[in-house]
């Protein structure tokens, strides 16, 4: 048989239109009678609430109070037969450091007699001036070290002193050894830190020539091999170096010897 005209055969359908009918019918029963409501009121039931009390520890048992403490017989004060003599008790000296002698009186020094400012300023531009600056830095050294050394040999005078104005020795300490040692650690750091007093940078093209002209006050052309320039500065810091202090002392070489 053809397909289409099984699918035409109201018979094969009529279990499907039945089953159909059936359950509309039976919702429409449902509804009419109000089998819908009772389920709902079924299903949803009501909330109740109940009050769930806290669960309170027990208290712990009592524990019997500590024991008193043990009563500690208190002696009697001790009062001597009137024959036997006591004698009082001997009351030790105060001991001080200080004592009660009053410090010296120093007369005060005589007025200093006035000083021409401009024959100070001339001496230290012309005398004082060129002498520091022809020192190098380990002959300053060694007079902060002659000083510092000098100092310290009178540092026993110098407590005395310190002590009549009031002060402790343990005081005097932080001036006096302080003071002296600054002047000592002073000339230590210019022995080993800062050099004697000259210089000498070897080096090559176009390294010692760029090196040169940076530093002299009149330009140099390359440098030929084994050249020496030589330049003095009139600073007393290695930062202060430039060509503003700087003064061109002599320039030669090898061939301009021939």
């Amino acid at each position: 048989m053809d397909y289409a005209q099984q699918q035409r055969s109201p018979g094969k359908h009529l279990t499907g239109i039945v089953a159909v009918l059936i359950l509309h019918a039976v919702l429409g029963y449902a509804l009419m009678n109000g089998l819908a409501t009772t389920v709902m009121n079924v299903i949803k039931k009501p909330t109740e609430t109940k009050i769930i009390e806290e669960v309170k520890k027990l208290p712990p048992p009592d524990t019997p109070p500590p024991p008193p403490p043990k009563m500690v017989q208190i002696l009697p004060t001790f009062v001597p037969p009137p024959e036997v003599m006591v004698q009082a008790p001997v009351t030790a000296p105060v001991i001080s450091n200080r004592t009660a002698v009053a410090p010296p009186v120093y007369a005060p020094p005589a007025p200093p007699a006035p000083v021409a400012a401009a024959e100070a300023l001339q001496h230290a531009r012309t005398v004082g001036g060129p002498a520091l600056r022809a020192m190098s830095f380990h002959d300053r050294a060694a007079v902060l070290k002659q000083l510092g050394t000098l100092l310290m040999g009178e540092r026993d005078s110098c407590y005395e002193l310190s002590y009549a104005t009031g002060s402790t020795r343990q005081d005097s300490a932080i001036d006096v050894d302080g003071g002296f040692g600054t002047l000592l650690a002073y000339a230590s750091r210019g022995r080993r830190e800062l050099p004697a007093g000259s210089v000498l940078l070897v080096g090559h093209n176009p390294t010692i020539t760029e090196t040169a002209n940076r530093l002299s006050p009149s330009a140099l052309n390359e440098m030929p091999t084994a050249a020496v320039v030589c330049l003095r500065f009139s600073c007393d810091r290695w930062e202060e170096v430039s060509k503003v202090n700087a003064e061109f002392y002599f320039y030669d070489y090898p061939r301009n010897v021939e």
